[in-house]
């Protein structure tokens, strides 16, 4: 996972250091919303970046669903 932006690429590295070490099953069942809710995250973001990580986490547990 990359971005030329700094702030995707530090979304990018709470979400890797979130899944890391899960199998398929973990990611899917992992509960990164509230992860986020402990970190206030969504409140700091604006709509589009917030709706962004959304997106970001959902094809990465939509993968993960798929290796089952």
């Amino acid at each position: 996972m990359d971005s030329d932006a700094l702030i995707v690429r530090g979304l990018l590295g709470l979400v890797a250091a979130a899944y890391s070490n899960k199998t398929a099953i973990d990611v899917v069942n992992y509960d990164i919303n509230a992860l986020f809710d402990r970190l206030d995250l969504l409140s700091h973001l604006s709509m589009t970046r917030g709706n962004g990580l959304r997106a970001m986490v959902g094809r990465i547990q939509s993968l993960a669903s798929e290796m089952e």
